[in-house]
């Protein structure tokens, strides 16, 4: 399960000491906060999906940080351009991604019955993702701590 605030691409290693320093300057200042579960969803559509997700209501926080990230990473000189965010931030828990579709009626229900579940944002993270084999492996680079 994962939250991203702004998907990077590829990048090259000597970046990322500038890149943590530009987040960094980014979320300078930004306090943590509370976030509350509000629906289940599936992209591109419920009915038959290839993920699962929880959206996440009453997330301008989410959106302000992603905002600022977003500004830092678009704008910094002299490197190469990481890919433009396009669209509208649309704040989800990642839930899974489906394989066949066995299961996926009980499990809307189990998560549809459920009431929203709060928790607290107080840390981001920017992470490596290395595809391939069965899933994604994650592998954290640097921790933030919100305010």
């Amino acid at each position: 399960m994962h939250l991203t605030l702004r998907f990077i691409g590829n990048i090259k290693k000597q970046q990322i000491p500038s890149l943590t320093g530009a987040i960094e300057q980014a979320i300078k200042g930004f306090k943590g906060f509370q976030v509350s579960t509000d629906r289940i969803g599936g992209f591109p559509e419920l009915k038959s999906p290839k993920l699962i997700y929880l959206g996440l209501g009453g997330s301008c926080q989410l959106t302000a940080l992603s905002d600022r990230i977003n500004a830092v990473i678009d704008t910094k000189p002299g490197e190469t351009k990481n890919p433009a965010q396009t669209g509208k931030y649309h704040p989800h828990l990642t839930l899974c991604r489906m394989g066949r579709q066995g299961g996926l009626t009980a499990l809307v229900g189990s998560l549809s019955a459920r009431n929203g579940i709060t928790f607290a944002v107080d840390e981001i993270a920017l992470f490596k993702s290395e595809l391939g084999g069965k899933s994604p492996v994650y592998t954290v680079l640097r921790r933030f701590t919100l305010g």
